[in-house]
């Protein structure tokens, strides 16, 4: 008889949990909720207030503000001291190229006082010597660091929020008529974690920032290395030179993909773009093993393919970039600037 009494119980408490994962699953998140969670990728880190430490290895003073591309430089190539750069609008959902002044242009808390003198080679405008070139990738490989490991906190803080927000709706909807009968049972409600379609695309989002830091991560030790031994050992860089002051700065961590005929690299890279006094840099870095690839591929690569190749890499490759709006207005084409203009997120994955 307990027996028979027992098993209808768990038929009950059974019949009871499939209807409430029935209530569950009915239960919609508006966009508006979602939104954030979707555009945390575009984040501003000079309005960043965490305290941070220094980027460079055992050092654990405070992080202040550091600009990813030489200062002296954006003001010389700004447009009445400001430029334009790739923005998320979220009430609108999608990009809206704004502007941003010089002191606000793409700084990061990078570094300590200190360790900032790293890069007073920056005030001669020009790359002389290896080391200022190593100095100039880790810098961009300590910014995409950094911006990711942001970027991933608030991710999970995000998803943390519209998990408990769809559950504060399933309550609501409910009206508590499960909580009473689990508050009874002596059953924690929070302890059931019903299978949702859309945790699985949270989960994976979580997993995809998580193996950028851990890449970056990589990449920053790996240069760290090579600049104590003044070396390129497990970093190789390739350096693209137009003998024409462009006027956009960019930079990019991350798989770079690069097609043409009988060879392609498929891996991860750190691509910087560089205005300099009297030229434009396109330097390619990669890991040692990767690097003989990589090359052959870009010495075929002629000037008017390097700068179709900065122009697309607008769209296409990262939206970690500033641009002179006189030059932008002037000389990007049509179709560019419209691609940019309509976009709901950059990069674009290419047709």
């Amino acid at each position: 008889m307990e027996e028979e009494i027992a098993i209808e119980n768990i038929i009950f408490l059974n019949d009871i949990l499939n209807e409430a994962y029935k209530d569950y699953i009915s239960i919609e998140l508006d966009e508006p909720e979602t939104k954030d969670l979707l555009y945390t990728s575009k984040i501003h880190l000079h309005s960043f207030t965490e305290n941070r430490k220094c980027s460079v290895k055992y050092c654990r003073k405070k992080a202040v503000k550091s600009h990813l591309f030489q200062e002296s430089l954006l003001r010389k190539n700004a447009h009445n001291g400001h430029y334009l750069y790739p923005a998320a609008d979220l009430d609108k959902r999608k990009i809206k190229i704004s502007k941003v002044g010089i002191n606000k242009a793409l700084t990061f808390p990078g570094f300590c006082e200190f360790h900032e003198n790293m890069f007073e080679y920056e005030k001669k405008e020009q790359l002389e010597y290896d080391h200022e070139l190593q100095t100039l990738i880790y810098k961009a490989i300590c910014y995409h660091h950094i911006y990711w490991d942001i970027v991933l906190k608030k991710t999970e803080s995000s998803v943390e929020k519209l998990i408990e927000k769809r559950y504060e709706k399933f309550e609501k909807f409910t009206n508590g008529k499960y909580r009473s009968l689990f508050n009874l049972l002596n059953i924690e409600f929070k302890d059931f974690h019903f299978a949702d379609s859309r945790h699985k695309d949270f989960e994976q989002l979580l997993k995809k920032r998580k193996k950028i830091v851990n890449d970056a991560l990589k990449f920053k030790r790996l240069i760290w290395q090579d600049i104590i031994l003044d070396k390129e050992e497990n970093l190789k860089s390739h350096i693209i030179e137009i003998d024409k002051v462009i006027p956009i700065f960019f930079s990019y961590l991350g798989n770079l993909t690069i097609k043409n005929e009988d060879l392609s690299f498929d891996d991860n890279a750190c691509l910087i773009i560089h205005p300099f006094k009297e030229s434009t840099k396109l330097i390619f870095t990669t890991k040692t093993e990767n690097f003989s690839t990589l090359k052959k591929l870009l010495d075929r690569l002629d000037i008017e393919s390097a700068l179709h190749f900065i122009l697309s890499s607008l769209l296409y490759v990262s939206d970690n970039w500033l641009i002179n709006e006189e030059f932008y207005n002037k000389y990007l084409p049509v179709k560019l600037k419209e691609a940019l203009e309509s976009a709901n997120f950059l990069p674009l994955k290419p047709i």
